[in-house]
Parts: C-alpha cells; structure tokens; sequence
C-alpha cells in the first residue's frame, strides 16, 4: 500500500505527465501524417480543462472531502486493501455508477447543458479528454458518496479518480481503428466505443456511455458498434468560445425556458 499512497501523493504530477505525453504523441502523429493541428480548439480545451480543475480544488477540499471524512466514520466495512477481490469489487460498483451517471447527463437537459461542453469539440483528440465542465464538480459528488459508506479511504477515492482520467485521455484518440472481433472490444470501452459515443449520427446519438467497461451498455441497450465514420460534435448551437467552456448550454436553456413561460401567457 506504501507504493499505493506514493501515487496519490504524486497524483497531479502523473495526471499532468500523462496528458503532455499523450497529446505530444498526438501532434507528432498529425505532423507526420501531414494533418493540421487545431490549435484553437486546443485553447477551448484548455479553458474549459483549468477553470475544471480550478473549481474541483475549491469545492475537494470545500464541499468533497469534508463530506467524505465525515461519512468515513460511519462506514459500513473495514475494508482489506490487500484482497484482490477488494479492488475488483470496488473497480466494478464505480464502473456502475459511472455509467449511470454519465447517460443520466445525456437525458437531462439541466446536466446535458454542462456534459455538452464535453462532446462540443468537432474532431477527436486526446485534448477533448480535458474538456471537462467545471459544474460537474458540484453534481456528481452524489455519486461518490457510497464510497465512503463502503470503507473506501478518500486517498484512495483520489488515485482511482487519477486513473480514471488517465484512461479517459487514452480513449479520446483516432489511432485505433475498429476491431470487431478485437478481446478487448468485448468487454472494455477502447477508442472505437468513445468515438461513437461523441458522434452525432442518428446511429450514434446516446450511446456506449461506459467508463471503462462496455459490459453495461451491452446489457442496457446502449451498445453501439463503430460501423461508419463518426461525426462528432453537438446537435444544434455548437460551443465554441470561452465564454462557452465556461457556461456551456446553459444560457440557452435559461431562454429557452424564458421563452417557454412566456408563450404560455399568452
């Protein structure tokens, strides 16, 4: 476990090394292949990526930490972090709520007026991975507390959080083509699922929400294979100032409800 805390202690700088190395990886690729780089959507990324990180240091250690330490001693179980199944138990309870959390912020208008930051860039790059909107640092901590109940030290919450961002730079990528009968592809979200999850073609809309496993869109209905080429982005009013990596759909959504009430008056 000492190597274990070693890694949360360092976590930052992991998360940090781990995204420079992969989008260098990417822009050498498009260099060689003679593709351009959007240097502009890169900057909305990193807008959106920095006032993310900004606000999830201001309500971690506000609203998270505070509620997880407090919940931590009322936990149902000590848990033993040398068990394997331990691990395994806790990777695949999260996996779950992932994937429900997620598709519920494709339903909801309320959440999919911030997820729509996310899925606003126009081209897949790892970079998309750091267009996160900042207001699901308030709305997923829900999802989170069953962790403490459970016994899960908030250290470790940290590091699995760490790793679960590193995976997600690693899906954001053209790279990997399709490969149907691929073992990986059976049982994990590789490149190929996320990028149908980010299209915007009929056959594409609201699907593969899982973070790592593809086992729960399988058996919920929400599976989608990468059967043709992927038009990603959003359906409507595209995002694409800073102003909107910060608000996201939310403006439009006020008018729209605005509007809304004022056809009813009348």
């Amino acid at each position: 476990m000492e190597l274990w805390f070693t890694f949360i202690t360092h976590a930052p700088m992991i998360f940090a090394i781990g995204a420079v190395t992969t989008i260098s990886v990417e822009v050498l690729h498009r260099y060689l292949a003679g593709s351009s780089i959007p240097y502009r959507q890169w900057w909305l990324s990193a807008v959106a990526g920095f006032t993310f990180m900004g606000s999830k240091h201001l309500i971690g250690y506000g609203i998270t930490l505070p509620l997880h330490l407090f919940l931590f001693r009322f936990r149902l179980f000590d848990l033993d972090l040398w068990n394997p199944l331990v691990w395994i138990g806790i990777f695949v309870v999260r996996d779950f709520v992932s994937y429900w959390t997620h598709r519920i912020e494709h339903c909801s208008p309320l959440l999919w007026a911030s997820h729509s930051i996310h899925h606003s860039f126009e081209e897949m790059s790892p970079s998309v991975a750091m267009r996160v909107p900042w207001m699901e640092n308030f709305y997923k901590v829900p999802a989170t507390l069953w962790m403490p109940l459970v016994g899960v030290d908030f250290r470790l919450v940290v590091g699995i959080d760490v790793i679960a961002a590193l995976v997600s730079i690693g899906q954001h990528t053209e790279m990997f083509p399709a490969k149907p009968t691929g073992l990986l592809q059976r049982y994990f979200i590789v490149p190929s699922h996320h990028r149908v999850h980010h299209g915007s073609n009929d056959l594409y809309l609201d699907k593969n929400f899982g973070a790592v496993l593809c086992i729960w869109d399988k058996f919920f209905g929400t599976f989608q294979a990468e059967t043709s080429p992927v038009v990603y982005g959003i359906l409507g009013r595209p995002l694409d100032t800073s102003r909107d990596m910060v608000l996201g759909k939310y403006p439009d959504l006020a008018l729209s409800l605005a509007n809304h009430k004022h056809a009813q008056r009348f």
